[in-house]
């Protein structure tokens, strides 16, 4: 159970070669590395990676303050829980919502997750399935979401806006006007549309959650709200936070591989169309990042 939670709360002999010959097998070598690094980063990040159908990779913007709220807890863990994450976040370069801000990240304390999710969901059906194209998942992920058994879930909502002026591009709910773009040929491979996260909703089942601690917790919560994480995803060859709760007692927080995964996702242009090639240009960021760690260690 969460450190100084109550359970009854709901809430990895040949002889030396000649110069030149040494010097090919050393490039081959490192070239061998460049590619297994890029296909380690290729593949965790196409396992972790969920987005609405037919849209690409969305994060949360700079410029966004990220509010995170807690209930359901008791009041010392739940503000232990969020100056967690707003370390995480700040350490990102995003920035963290003041005191008394409008939450944007909510994370609820339960005592059977299931349940909680249930009578959100019952409660405001359209803030999980919205109606409005490229803000949410499919129902199949939705009743993932309801009925997993998983100790936290989260449910996260994703808008289109306009990648130059930022401005969203699709009519919400609270939208007065449709919105109007303006249509400058964005070109074949560049999109005129990004991706922002502006609201993500996560249930703790305080039953489940084993002997986690508040730091080890708030780490995979960062994890999951600050990145498109499939809920399903199969991470069990990488060193990372997402494997807490099957290794808790391995898993302190995030990881190095973790950090940079996120750095790299913040720090990529993902105004190429193809959801592939922004794939491809996080992988190709992270392989880089690792090689450069490798070189400062040796």
């Amino acid at each position: 159970m969460l450190a100084g939670a109550q359970a009854a709360s709901p809430a990895a002999g040949v002889q030396a070669a000649p110069q030149d010959e040494s010097t090919t097998l050393s490039t081959i070598e490192v070239e061998g590395q460049r590619r297994t690094a890029y296909d380690a980063a290729r593949t965790f990040t196409n396992e972790i990676l969920v987005t609405p159908p037919r849209r690409g990779i969305a994060r949360w913007r700079t410029t966004d303050p990220i509010c995170t709220g807690v209930v359901n807890m008791q009041r010392d863990v739940a503000q232990a829980l969020a100056d967690r994450i707003a370390d995480r976040v700040v350490g990102l370069g995003l920035q963290a919502g003041e005191p008394g801000c409008k939450a944007n990240m909510i994370i609820v304390g339960a005592d059977d997750g299931a349940a909680m999710a249930s009578s959100l969901i019952e409660a405001r059906p359209r803030a999980y399935i919205t109606g409005i194209a490229g803000t949410s998942l499919t129902y199949s992920a939705l009743n993932i979401f309801r009925t997993s058994d998983a100790p936290v879930r989260w449910w996260m909502l994703t808008v289109p806006l306009d990648a130059r002026a930022g401005e969203v591009t699709v009519r919400t709910p609270d939208s007065e006007d449709a919105p109007i773009r303006r249509i400058d040929g964005a070109g074949r491979l560049r999109s005129q549309d990004i991706n922002a996260i502006f609201q993500v909703m996560v249930v703790v089942d305080v039953n489940r959650i084993g002997t986690v601690d508040v730091g080890q917790l708030g780490d995979y919560i960062a994890m999951v709200t600050l990145a498109q994480v499939d809920a399903q995803a199969d991470v069990a060859g990488f060193e990372t936070v997402l494997n807490l709760f099957q290794d808790p007692a391995g898993v302190s927080g995030l990881t190095d591989w973790d950090l940079t995964y996120l750095r790299q996702l913040y720090a990529a242009d993902l105004s190429v169309l193809s959801a592939s090639a922004q794939v491809g240009r996080i992988a190709g960021a992270m392989a880089r990042a690792e090689q450069a760690d490798d070189g400062n260690a040796d």
